[in-house]
């Protein structure tokens, strides 16, 4: 689970600690890069409206890892 404290949002905490379990090479500058990409209303967190939006357009961490590739997360 990505929002261990049931708030609503992802911060670049979240964001990296539930990614490492799944690409454990993800850096947190590649995390705090997709985080600017996806916090459109720039309050330094994902909230559910914004998740949504990405994950209806594809793109949510698309590039992570340098390779293109995309990530599946479960949260």
């Amino acid at each position: 689970m990505l929002d261990p404290a049931n708030t609503g949002t992802l911060n670049a905490d979240n964001l990296y600690e539930g990614l490492k379990r799944v690409d454990s090479e993800i850096t947190r500058e590649e995390v705090e890069t997709v985080l600017k990409k996806l916090d459109k209303d720039g309050n330094g967190e994902i909230d559910f409206d914004e998740f949504l939006f990405h994950m209806t357009q594809g793109d949510l961490l698309e590039g992570l890892g340098g390779d293109g590739k995309y990530i599946a997360i479960e949260v």
